[in-house]
């Protein structure tokens, strides 16, 4: 069993001491983390003084640690050492010397770790690449995608080089992928092969129309023709079925 020595966050001469704590099984502590802890009738918060091995208290009266507050120390070893030294110079108590150490913020949870919204590629370098190449018509998208090519970037950032980039990209994102393939797949299995085949030659038609409409592209001649085709190919397909089905 593995213990560990707290001093508790309260500044009186009555607690100026050690209390020793469990740590609870896959909980792992170093000194200088601040953690929560069971202390008489309450929780408090606490910083790990030390860690030990055995104790010669009673197992039945040692409380374990609640939870960790930061999984990193806040405080090195060589201020926890400063601490007890201005303790001894200055007869001030321990988490006096401690609580100097750290932002006053930190203490009582007003601190949060701050998250940031980022955009990455899903895709390989030489496939952003090749990207870039086709869309020559897109200027602000290319700028796009060759800023992400050097690593996740925060949505502001994005926004900066084009207004609505970030936005604009997660919608593509959610509508032509996460909408398209849920109606996709749910639908599939009510129509024909036929027809499930005539769909997937549709599919990077409604690439290029999301992509115009959200991203500003324009489409090529032969980006039209190909259009154009794959439509007419698709009634050509449904006519003939529906004839098929009339003289049946």
């Amino acid at each position: 069993m593995k213990y560990a020595e707290v001093i508790v966050d309260l500044s009186s001469e009555q607690v100026d001491r050690l209390f020793t704590y469990k740590i609870p099984e896959g909980l792992t502590l170093v000194p200088g983390q601040r953690v929560e802890v069971p202390f008489r009738r309450q929780s408090i918060e606490g910083f790990v003084i030390e860690l030990s091995d055995e104790t010669e208290l009673d197992e039945k009266i040692i409380r374990p640690v609640i939870r960790v507050l930061e999984n990193y120390p806040v405080i090195l070893p060589e201020m926890i050492e400063l601490a007890q030294w201005m303790r001894k110079k200055y007869h001030c108590n321990l988490v006096d010397g401690l609580r100097q150490m750290i932002p006053a913020q930190m203490r009582g949870g007003k601190v949060r770790e701050k998250t940031v919204d980022v955009a990455r590629l899903l895709i390989s370098k030489d496939e952003a690449e090749a990207l870039i190449a086709k869309n020559t018509r897109a200027p602000k998208r290319q700028e796009v995608i060759r800023a992400l090519m050097d690593g996740p970037k925060p949505l502001p950032f994005l926004n900066a080089i084009s207004p609505g980039a970030a936005g604009k990209l997660a919608a593509l994102g959610v509508l032509h992928t996460g909408c398209a393939l849920y109606m996709y797949f749910s639908s599939i299995r009510h129509l024909s092969v036929q027809s499930v085949a005539l769909l997937s030659y549709i599919d990077p038609l409604s690439a290029l129309g999301f992509a115009a409409l959200f991203l500003g592209d324009r489409l090529s001649a032969r980006q039209w023709i190909g259009a154009a085709l794959i439509l007419g190919g698709a009634l050509v397909g449904e006519l003939v079925k529906s004839r098929k089905s009339e003289s049946a």
